[in-house]
Formats: C-alpha cells, sequence, structure tokens
C-alpha cells in the first residue's frame, strides 16, 4: 500500500526519500549501503537570489548568483551538486504597448555549482553564472527557479524592462579609392552615461582582411571610427561596449553587428561605330554575288 507521507524517486547515482511530517526521534536507515555512500537529511529548502537590475537593454551580458540553504544554512554536500540545477526564465508580461507581447518564455540560462565556467567555488551551495540578453525587447518578469523529481523552489522577481540597445549609427562612404568610409556611433545619454563608454572590436573588409580597433571614453554623445575603402564589396563591424548606465551600475554588452555593402561598378559598353553595322537589306543583296562566287569556284573544281 502506497504511504501517502512516503515519496521515493531513485536514480543511477542516487536515490532520494521525502518524508511529509516525520516522527520526532533517532532514525535509522537500513539496506545495503556502499561504503563511499552518505546520508544527507534536507530539511526546510529555500533559495536565495540577487534581483536583477531594474534597467537593462539586448545584448548586455549579467552575472546572476543563487544560494540554495537547508533550514538556513549553505547546503555543502557533494551529492547535491550533482541533482539540483539553478535555471533561470524570463516570462513576458504580455503588455501590448512593449515588442514583447505574445512571446514565449525565454529560458536564458541554466547553472550548477560545479565550479566550473562561471561558477566561483565548487559544492558551496552557491551558483553563479551569466548569460546574454539576446531576445526581444519589452517588459519581463525574471523567474528562477531549482528542480528537481521531488523538490521545486522558485522566485519570481519584480518586473524589468528590457530596453533596445542605447546605440545607433550613421554612415559617410568614401568616394572612388580616395576617402575612407566613416561611421558614426551615437550614445543614447538616457540610458548610458556617454562619458563612461569604451568601444572595442574588429572589422572585417571586402579583401579578406581584419582590423582590430579601440575607441577611447569621451565626453560627446558619439564616437567615429574610420574604415579602410577597398572600393566595392561587404563590410562589417563587430561592436562590444563598456560604461556606466544612469543608475551607476557598469556594464558590458556586444552590439549588433553593423554590416553594410558598396556595390560593385557596372562596366563601361564602348560604342559601336554605326558605319560598321551591316544592315539586313546589305545582307540580301550581298548574296547573289556569294553565290555566283560558289558557283565559279565549284566550276573551276570540276574543270580541274
Amino acid at each position: 500500500v502506497k504511504n501517502p507521507n512516503l515519496e521515493w524517486f531513485d536514480e543511477l547515482n542516487y536515490d532520494l526519500v521525502t518524508i511529509k511530517n516525520p516522527m520526532p526521534g533517532p532514525w535509522q536507515v537500513i539496506g545495503s549501503i556502499l561504503p563511499e555512500s552518505r546520508i544527507v537529511v534536507l530539511g526546510e529548502i529555500s533559495l536565495l537570489a540577487d534581483p536583477l537590475p531594474p534597467m537593462l537593454f539586448r545584448g548586455e551580458t549579467l552575472k546572476i548568483t543563487g544560494k540554495i540553504l537547508n533550514d538556513g544554512e549553505s547546503i555543502n554536500a557533494n551529492l547535491f551538486k550533482d541533482v539540483v540545477s539553478l535555471n533561470v526564465d524570463f516570462v513576458s508580461t504580455n503588455n501590448d504597448a512593449f515588442a514583447n507581447f505574445g512571446t514565449s518564455t525565454q529560458e536564458v540560462a541554466s547553472f550548477k555549482d560545479d565550479g566550473r565556467e562561471f561558477d566561483e567555488r565548487s559544492n558551496d551551495g552557491i551558483f553563479t553564472g551569466e548569460f546574454k540578453l539576446d531576445f526581444p525587447e519589452g517588459e519581463w518578469i525574471p523567474e528562477l527557479y531549482v528542480a528537481t523529481p521531488l523538490l521545486q523552489r522558485r522566485i519570481v522577481q519584480d518586473t524589468i524592462i528590457v530596453h533596445e540597445p542605447p546605440f545607433s549609427y550613421d554612415i559617410v562612404l568614401g568616394e572612388e579609392n580616395i576617402d575612407e568610409h566613416l561611421l558614426t556611433i551615437n550614445i543614447d545619454s538616457k540610458i548610458v552615461k556617454a562619458e563612461t563608454v569604451l568601444i572595442q572590436g574588429k572589422i572585417y573588409y571586402p579583401n579578406n582582411e581584419e582590423q582590430m580597433f579601440t575607441i577611447d571614453a569621451a565626453p560627446k554623445a558619439s564616437r567615429q571610427l574610420e574604415i579602410k575603402n577597398y572600393d566595392w564589396g561587404r563590410y562589417s563591424v563587430e561592436l562590444s561596449v563598456f560604461g556606466t548606465n544612469i543608475n551607476g551600475r557598469e556594464f558590458i554588452a556586444t552590439l549588433p553587428t553593423y554590416k553594410f555593402e558598396i556595390a560593385r561598378p557596372i562596366e563601361a559598353v564602348p560604342e559601336i561605330d554605326p558605319s560598321t553595322i551591316i544592315t539586313p537589306d546589305l545582307m540580301i543583296e550581298s548574296e547573289p554575288e556569294e553565290e555566283k562566287m560558289a558557283t565559279a569556284t565549284l566550276i573551276s573544281l570540276i574543270v580541274g
């Protein structure tokens, strides 16, 4: 008979047993337990996470930290890091005033407490990771959760707004092969402090040449980048920006690749001298003479 207060989930590397309303007092596990096995007693599991900034823009890279507590204390069992992942979702508010109206939930990241990638220390109960905001702008609700077959904890954070990148472009193309192309990068001072913005990136030229560049911070709200003029072809500019937004938070972001193309020039066709054109009338008039020449040649061959 199934016990409604007992749930048992077995996996290849562990068994997870949940007992509801356990009787106070000592407990003992009886069975075939391997010498290297260990028993981890989980009490009240809670999830804590740092709130995300209220103002973000698409392309930003964010760092997030979450902590799982067992009865208010960090969990430091090796077994637990193999069982639990911290997941980050962004759920659209479906507000028709924003561009993400009707957009599905964005599953942006999943972290483990294994000391790999951006996790600082293995098996300390703290999940640390980075993810990029590469989904549409709009109004979103961040949700962080841990889930196992028998354990689920979720945090729903305050609504945030993801803006379009606060950068725009203007291009002035150089004429012929003399002047260089000039790309102007405009900074929206309503979202970021223009004087703090530093830009790095790479230019890809039509002849497969690559050029790294850095544009230092300056007080003006625009930056200019000179691009060598290699005549016709496709140009691409990758840009990464570093700076501080108007709330004083430092940010790192990758902007969409800027591309432009110079059309291949049309080669001029030389003019034809009208006097050299043979009209249909001239072709008809010339045919009898050609036939006479052909007949005379045939007679000569026969006589010969």
